[in-house]
């Protein structure tokens, strides 16, 4: 579909509108705590929790330093190296952190838009847009995490796919890998959308079908640093264990555990995020798949259900509504449902609430961040 001007404009008025929105929401959130904060307080804050990560492996690797070794571990290496290549650059590591951000944020809307005009109108491919970067969590797109990176390769790779490019689909899909254990799920996706292209007749099938095949490399890149510096390529996936209390278990397993915060002594934060929270996004994630599962392209609600599969079949869910994030067929089939104003108004609402509630804890209590 070719677009005309009117919806370019349209588009980059919700890009700068709802990344507004999610810097003066971090605006309020900080200024709970520390009034005028400063320009090294704002990279500070930007740049809190698993930002500081990412910039430790930037600036030093991941066997730098001995007490941090074990933390670094379960962070994927390509947006670290982005950062670092853009030092070069910038010459400050909390500023290029966000630099990456922010630019493969737009970058990742720009492929959203255009992959969702493929099949729907610009009115829905608009509000996909809208509804994806004023989700509660979306303020993680413009700070120092690597979702926006993950979220436009992901994206990138279904552009090219639909397109017949597979073979740069399989890049793409490798460097989603490099960047999260999630890039996985791209294997089966773009499979299916291979041969959803060749009407599933084997007789139509080509070589390149084992393009896909790339993808795993950027996990085994992964599995090859733990094995360097850890002497273990399976420390990932320990860390998870061991620091996080994540392993492989039922959904139930996790949902279980969810609720048990809501009702034993814990703190009332804690009930409400690693509770309440969990629960609450996790319902309306596997409800909102459920539902749009028969309505999507067969790619993406394999994508869908195999990141959907991966976030709850955990012994504890934990970070859900960042997660969901990622999930960007569910975001279309939203699209399709908000159409009236009323509803559109009351999703912002309820967003731009709770964006502000989590920055509020974001930046005065980091060990809650999602």
């Amino acid at each position: 579909m070719r677009l005309e001007k009117p919806g370019w404009v349209h588009f980059w008025v919700v890009i700068f509108g709802t990344t507004a929105v999610s810097l003066l929401s971090a605006y309020l959130a900080l200024n709970v705590f520390q009034k005028d904060p400063g320009v090294e307080g704002w990279r500070a804050a930007l740049t809190n929790w698993d930002g500081n990560r990412f910039i430790e492996i930037a600036r030093f690797g991941y066997g730098a330093y001995d007490t941090l070794r074990q933390s670094l571990v379960g962070h994927f290496p390509l947006y670290p190296l982005l950062i670092r290549l853009t030092h070069f650059i910038v010459g400050d590591y909390r500023i290029s952190s966000l630099v990456v951000s922010n630019l493969f944020y737009v970058a990742a809307m720009l492929c959203f838009f255009q992959l969702t005009l493929m099949d729907r109108d610009l009115g829905t491919a608009l509000r996909a847009v809208f509804l994806l970067s004023i989700f509660p969590t979306a303020y993680i797109f413009h700070m120092a995490y690597a979702e926006s990176l993950f979220l436009f390769l992901v994206l990138a790779s279904f552009t090219c796919a639909r397109k017949e490019k597979f073979f740069w689909a399989g890049l793409f899909g490798m460097l989603a890998s490099s960047s999260r254990f999630l890039g996985i799920v791209l294997l089966p996706a773009l499979l299916v959308e291979y041969l959803h292209q060749k009407r599933f007749k084997l007789q139509a099938v080509r070589p390149n079908i084992l393009y896909p095949a790339l993808v795993p490399l950027g996990l085994a890149l992964q599995l090859g640093i733990s094995r360097v510096v850890y002497a273990d390529a399976w420390a990932y996936f320990k860390r998870q264990e061991d620091f996080w209390g994540r392993s492989f278990d039922m959904p139930w397993v996790g949902l279980w555990n969810a609720y048990r915060v809501i009702v034993e002594n814990y703190s009332a934060d804690k009930k409400i995020f690693y509770g309440f929270f969990e629960i609450g996004f996790m319902l309306f994630a596997l409800l909102t798949g459920a539902a749009a599962v028969r309505r999507l392209r067969p790619s993406y609600a394999i994508y869908a259900i195999g990141l959907l599969a991966a976030i709850s079949f955990n012994s504890r869910w934990a970070a859900t509504p960042r997660y969901l994030l990622m999930v960007f067929p569910l975001f279309i089939y939203l699209a399709g449902l908000v159409r009236k104003p009323a509803a559109g108004l009351l999703f912002v609402l309820v967003s731009c609430a709770l964006q502000l509630y989590f920055l509020v804890h974001f930046f005065g209590k980091p060990y809650l961040a999602f």
